[in-house]
Formats: structure tokens, sequence, C-alpha cells
């Protein structure tokens, strides 16, 4: 008998792993890992039925699968597959992990159950909110006003069907496309007062969030969309990709190397580059992602330091501020910030200042 020591990174990927497979439904591994034939139970929704094995019973709404007596408590994905192959446990989650990382949305057959509504959805592919029929106004506010986002930047991502709200829950949803322009990623934020996010039922992960300028050369690449878009609003003619998070990165940048022939903007891009939460976990993922690139965009692929950041916020300011005036690096040394929001408004405050000491020693000479 083998015994597999996993080191302390391995230990934390399979962590993170197991976090996103929680919401993988046992229904849909029944039906396209072993084939087996789901129906509804009569007068409940929340429940299916195997025809091939009348004793499972398959709980959509506690996403358990029951097996007489035997499994009182229910069974999750590792232990479905464990029982259902009659393996060891460890073999399930390899099992299960493996299918998790290769599974691709698009082809498979999906199971979702609806709360509000009790009832089931059967579908292939990404099942994406319903948009909401009038304006965006309620998030476009939240973005331009909360958030301090471009006003523009958003406009334009509500145009090309990258953003827009739900009708359901009034949030904010970001949409990836896929290589036939198909929607295929997909992304609620919540723009109330209490904070949200949700993948999407059926989405892609690996396609991950995208906006890309034509003919792009430089693509930066993020582990959220809100910071994408929160860089998009300093730097307007940025191209960049975001991960759901920065335990989905590795993924979808291995997606992009394996996929890059599919994409018509790979060809165009000479430089990659990238900006993450710091942590150790990012620094994990960065060193793995250069340790295993095929591709040598990727594996030589450096960090945009915050001192770019603010070149880019400079140049961008002159370029489309209302004033025309020069303003020095120099003149920014001394703000601080946490994060983009406060780092913009600092900006602006300084901007302001210098805008006020321009006018008057114009007074002064006249």
């Amino acid at each position: 008998m083998s015994v597999k020591f996993y080191t302390k990174e391995e230990k934390n990927e399979l962590r993170d792993l197991a976090m996103n497979i929680r919401q993988l439904s046992v229904a849909e591994i029944a039906d396209n890992v072993y084939g087996l034939t789901l129906y509804q139970k009569k007068n409940n929704a929340r429940y299916l039925v195997c025809y091939e094995h009348p004793s499972l019973i398959f709980d959509l709404q506690k996403n358990l699968v029951f097996y007489n007596a035997k499994t009182t408590n229910g069974m999750n994905c590792y232990d479905f597959v464990q029982f259902y192959e009659n393996c060891s446990f460890m073999e399930a989650r390899e099992n299960v992990n493996q299918y998790y990382m290769e599974r691709d949305p698009r082809n498979l057959v999906l199971y979702e159950y609806s709360y509000t509504k009790n009832a089931v959805y059967k579908h292939t592919g990404i099942s994406l909110p319903d948009r909401e029929s009038g304006n965006f106004n309620e998030m476009k506010n939240y973005f331009t006003q909360t958030m301090a986002f471009e006003g523009n930047v958003v406009d334009t991502l509500i145009l090309n069907q990258s953003l827009y709200m739900s009708k359901n829950m009034q949030n904010a949803v970001f949409v990836g496309f896929d290589e036939k322009n198909d929607p295929a990623f997909a992304l609620e934020y919540g723009i109330k007062d209490t904070p949200y996010k949700h993948e999407v039922a059926g989405s892609y992960t690996a396609i991950g969030w995208k906006q890309i300028q034509d003919h792009a050369s430089d693509i930066i690449i993020f582990d959220s969309p809100m910071n994408a878009l929160a860089y998009l609003s300093i730097d307007t003619e940025a191209s960049v990709i975001a991960s759901k998070d920065i335990t989905t990165l590795y993924n979808m940048v291995k997606y992009y190397q394996e996929n890059s022939d599919k994409y018509e903007f790979m060809k165009d891009v000479k430089n990659i580059a990238y900006i993450l939460e710091t942590s150790p976990k990012s620094d994990l993922v960065v060193n793995r992602i250069k340790e295993t690139a095929t591709d040598e965009r990727f594996k030589n692929m450096e960090q945009v330091e915050p001192d770019e950041l603010k070149r880019t916020y400079i140049q961008t300011m002159n370029a489309n501020g209302e004033y025309q005036y020069i303003v020095s690096e120099e003149d920014y040394d001394e703000v601080e910030y946490k994060d983009i929001r406060t780092f913009i408004d600092a900006m602006d405050e300084v901007t302001g200042q210098l805008q006020d000491q321009q006018n008057k020693e114009e007074r002064a000479m006249e």
C-alpha cells in the first residue's frame, strides 16, 4: 500500500479545489460520468430518481444523494464517487478533482434547482440570469459613484454585453465570451448594501472575463473582474483578462495557453503582465504559472508595480482632463492609498490643489 504525502502548496491547492467543487452537482456527475438516467420524482421537484438504480435519490436542494438507509446523512460528490466505484476516499477525491479540472460545461448536461420556483432546470452550458428590461441606472450609479469607476468604461461594457444588471436580484453580471463569441462565463456581484459574489450556473470558469482592444499587444491579468474594471477606469485603453478569483487563476492561464490558436486577439499579444492582491497565495500561483508555462509570454510575464499605476493615471488625466497642464510624478510622491478607489480620490484631491495653485499664479500675473 502506497501513501502519498502532499506538500504545503499541494494541500492549499486541494483546499481551493474543494471549495469550488462544493458547487458541483452530484446529479451532473451521475449523468455525465456514469451515464445514469435521472428523472423528476412525482409531486416534488427537488428530488430526482435514477432509472438504473431506483434506490438512489438525488436531492438537488441539498446537493446530496441518498441510498436507502445506508446513507442517512446523504452523499456529496466525493462520497458518491467512492460509493459508486467502491474505491478509497483518496481515489474518489482524485477522480472528482480531475473531472472538475477538465470539465467544459458547454458540453455537459447540467442540473439547476430554483429555490424560489421549486423547479429543476436541465440545460447544457451557461444559464445567464434574466436581464433587467429597463435601464441599468442603479448599477451604473453604484459603479460610478460608490466605486468611483469611469462612466465611459461602464457604458462600453454594457454596449458590448460584457456587463449588465439582472432582473430579479438586481445584481451586476460580468459576462465572459468564448472563442465563438458565445457567453460561457459569468459572475454576479451584489450592488446593494451586502457584498455578494456568485458564479452563474453552467459557467466555464477557465474562460474568465476579458476586455480586449483591437490589435492589443499588451494584456494585464487580474484575479477579479471587479479589479480589472477598476484598472480600466485608470487606463481606458488597456486590455485585461480576469479570473473568478485567485484559486482559479492558474487554470484560466492554462486554458489560454492551450487554446491561444482559437482566439484571434492572442496572435497580436506580445507582452503579458499581472496585477494581483499581495499575498503568499498570489506569489505561489504566479510561480507555478511561470514554472509550468509552455508559452514564453506567460513564462516572462511581469507584475505591474504601483509606480506604473501612478504613471498610467497621470498620463490618462493629462490626455483627457478638462485643463491642459503638465503634471510631474514628483507632485504625487507623498500620496498614500490602500486600493484603487482611495488612489483615485487622493489623485483627484492633489490635482485640484495643483489647479488651484495654477489659477492663483495666473491671477497674480494678470
